[in-house]
């Protein structure tokens, strides 16, 4: 069973930026919660899927999002994203969108599919994610403020440009801003986001420590600096 966590009270046009970069409408005043799955449905799903999002909308446009990062293109994976997808549906009876966050143009390029299952002529299944690359999002600044206001936006910008622009200037801002957006809950989830997505690249290594480091600087107790390392979905676990 999935549990979840209400994101984004004080930002309820957090998703607009994104929805917009992404030439969607936007969800009316949504109601944002993530959902994390139990160790058994994360075995049974596997690691495709990094972390999902339950948008409630007032306009009735409710929907699931499925976030995966991807730092290079992984053959066979649409078949675990076709897996995330039909079972977050049934379960929730909701459509699922599937987000791929990609930090270099060629994994974009390979993201956006579509990935056909098919025997001969007869597709029987299609996978087309919604892609978020270098293109898509001006590079990130260091202007905290600007976190503060839209820490959604400001988490995946500094994702997708993390292999050429991810110093620590641009970290320490986001660190900063994210840690002052006022949730103690979406400053945790948006920080282990981060970290999840950093994975593979040296740039990980100094966003934990640079949280660690702010953590104590603010004299967090040792609870509130271990829920920072906790994975987002499961994924950091397996991706170390």
């Amino acid at each position: 069973m999935f549990s979840s966590s209400r994101l984004f009270p004080e930002h309820p046009d957090a998703l607009t930026p994104v929805f917009t970069a992404l030439g969607l409408p936007a969800p009316r005043t949504p109601t944002v919660t993530a959902l994390v799955p139990d160790e058994a449905e994360f075995r049974e799903l596997g690691p495709s899927v990094d972390t999902v999002l339950r948008i409630e909308s007032t306009d009735g446009n409710s929907l699931l999002l499925a976030v995966s990062f991807q730092g290079e293109p992984t053959p066979g994976i649409s078949v675990g994203w076709a897996h995330w997808i039909s079972y977050l549906h049934f379960e929730h009876r909701l459509p699922a969108l599937l987000l791929a966050v990609c930090r270099d143009r060629t994994t974009a390029a390979w993201a956006a599919g579509p990935f056909e299952h098919r025997i001969g002529s007869w597709t029987s299944a299609a996978v087309e994610p919604r892609v978020l690359g270098p293109d898509d999002l001006p590079e990130a600044g260091t202007d905290k403020e600007r976190v503060t206001r839209q820490p959604l936006l400001a988490a995946l910008t500094t994702l997708v440009h993390s292999e050429s622009a991810a110093d620590d200037a641009v970290l320490t801002a986001l660190a900063r801003g994210l840690m002052s957006c006022g949730d103690t809950a979406t400053a945790r989830y948006l920080c282990e986001f981060v970290e999840v997505g950093l994975a593979g690249i040296a740039a990980r290594g100094r966003w934990r420590g640079l949280l660690g480091s702010l953590a104590c600087a603010q004299r967090e107790t040792p609870n509130a600096v271990s829920s920072f390392r906790r994975p987002a979905a499961r994924s950091l676990q397996a991706a170390s």
